[in-house]
């Protein structure tokens, strides 16, 4: 093997990732598919983009701010969020940026 062969192959993924990385979107996918099931919806952070679903109900801490609105701290990365939660589907009512 010449040098420059060995150079460009230290980014390559390991032989037989690419199977785990299918293994793992099949089974995020048929968790994702179970809980929308259950709880006909799912929340996703505003920053991280960490699903609910995918690392379950306690990504979050979660407080109702009033009737209509909860606010959502996400536990991975901090950051807030204010819900409409009387709607189809709850929707961001506000996106507080928090620096923690």
């Amino acid at each position: 093997m010449s040098a420059q062969h060995d150079a460009s192959n230290t980014t390559a993924e390991p032989r037989g990732l690419r199977f785990w990385r299918w293994v793992r979107a099949r089974a995020e996918a048929k968790i994702r598919e179970h809980h929308m099931r259950t709880f006909k919806h799912d929340r996703r952070c505003a920053n991280c983009g960490q699903w609910g679903a995918i690392v379950g109900m306690d990504w979050a801490n979660i407080r109702e701010i009033d009737p209509m609105h909860e606010g959502l701290t996400c536990l991975g990365c901090g950051h807030e969020t204010k819900w409409f939660v009387h709607s189809m589907v709850p929707i961001i009512a506000e996106d507080v940026r928090h620096v923690g």
